[in-house]
């Protein structure tokens, strides 16, 4: 929210919100650890952020690696900042937060082997025994310590050694996890329009030019997936399958808007004419309050369960313009009529019937419905794919990211009350074998 403000012109208009804005973050930082951290094997959380700001609660990585940087945006403007050594705090906290092969976690870092998935009691969710490293994640806690570079003095040069150090460790891990067709895959935003634009977004910050061959890559996998109104609408299906997955309404502003953000860093004068498109479609996709329409959930995580992120297909979009003005791209002045269902070219028919045949009919029309849920999370009711054979998995030990395994994965039952806990049918089959 901030950093959208930020973009706009209006931003010193609005000083009585960003100020509310920055008394919330000052207010709901976390100024101590958990108690008897050690006893119950708990992550340091001083300095962070938790994801509602509730107190207690646990700390957030991406929250606060997002919260540091709305900080250090703000502080210059602000009469009473908060204090240098609690953000000092905030930089040793995602230090410590990072794991060894250079991502960083949702909440904490990676303890165990997947092994422990084995033992995951869910017929739902994929990878929730111990928490991996994220795309996302991992690219916000970059930018957020260049900033912390750039803005925050008294970080001592010891410390700043640190820093490069997590820096090209998180660089690398964003450049292993860029996928054949230039892609990164996402996770939290759907999917691969989000992981893509935050890649992108995370390279750049530590320096890499617009013209990286990463960078070149990943604006023609977004420009291949651009439809012929200009948009771009990417599916919760991709979350599931693992592959970019058209949504069959189209018309999503909140993907564009992403796709868009990417594209404007490429800096390439070839995909001018694909960003204007772009523009146009947001342009017009706007209602006359000022919002934009949902058509669709913008959020995925553990694979098969989807949330609406409600103020994404607000602030994204205001983003993006902010960012097109600023960069030189002419704006419609008027708001042109919304295009018609009848002018949308839906996904190729053959696409429809593969989406069908993999998930079911009936499901598929119960996913598409999901975005009426406001902001509930919704199951897809898929079961999922997710067990794995220890033998199949690219790393076993501690700290191992699943990301880093495309292998196929074994279908289990659908949750249900006739579903039997796969915990209880393992130790059944143990107890038969030693009769």
């Amino acid at each position: 929210m901030v950093q959208t403000l930020a973009a706009t012109s209006e931003f010193e208009n609005l000083r009585k919100f960003w100020e509310g804005l920055y008394r919330y973050l000052q207010d709901t930082q976390l100024k101590d650890d958990p108690p008897e951290r050690q006893r119950y094997y708990r992550d340091p959380w001083k300095g962070g952020w938790t994801f509602t700001g509730a107190k207690p609660g646990w700390a957030s990585v991406d929250s606060t690696a997002e919260a540091l940087k709305a900080c250090l945006l703000l502080e210059a403007r602000i009469a009473e900042p908060i204090p240098h050594h609690r953000l000092v705090d905030t930089v040793d906290l995602l230090l410590v937060w990072q794991n060894a092969h250079g991502g960083w976690p949702t909440y904490e870092r990676s303890r165990g082997s997947r092994y422990l998935e084995l033992l995951n009691p869910s017929d739902l969710f994929s990878n929730i025994m111990i928490d991996y490293s994220t795309l996302k994640v991992t690219s916000s806690c970059v930018q957020a310590l260049v900033a912390a570079k750039e803005h925050l003095p008294g970080l001592g040069s010891e410390r700043l050694q640190r820093i490069d150090r997590a820096l090209d460790l998180g660089n690398r891990y964003i450049r292993r996890k860029q996928r054949g067709d230039g892609s990164w895959e996402g996770f939290w935003g759907i999917c691969f329009t989000c992981g893509t634009w935050f890649a992108v977004e995370g390279l750049l910050s530590t320096g890499f030019p617009p013209n990286d061959p990463a960078i070149e890559r990943a604006g023609t996998f977004l420009l291949s997936k651009q439809r012929p109104d200009g948009g771009w609408s990417e599916s919760f299906w991709s979350s599931v399958k693992r592959e970019y997955t058209e949504h069959p309404d189209g018309r999503l502003d909140v993907q564009t808007s992403w796709a868009l953000l990417a594209l404007f860093e490429g800096k390439n004068p070839s995909w001018r004419s694909a960003i204007q498109c772009g523009l146009r479609f947001l342009v017009e996709r706007q209602l006359p309050d000022g919002d934009w329409p949902q058509r669709a959930v913008s959020g995925a995580f553990m694979r098969n369960c989807v949330l609406n992120y409600r103020f994404y297909r607000n602030y994204f979009p205001v983003r993006t313009l902010a960012g097109a003005e600023r960069l030189g791209f002419p704006i419609l002045t008027e708001r042109q009529p919304l295009v018609s269902d009848a002018a949308v070219s839906p996904p190729p028919p053959a696409q429809l019937q593969r989406i069908q045949r993999s998930c079911g009919s009936r499901r598929h029309e119960a996913a598409t419905e999901a975005h009426g849920s406001g902001g509930r999370r919704v199951s897809t009711g898929v079961p999922h794919l997710r067990r794995r054979h220890p033998n199949n998995c690219a790393h076993h030990g501690a700290g191992a990211d699943p990301e880093d395994s495309h292998t196929p994965r074994r279908t289990t039952r659908a949750a249900s009350g006739l579903s039997q806990s796969r915990t209880a049918r393992r130790l059944g089959r143990a107890r038969a074998s030693t009769r």
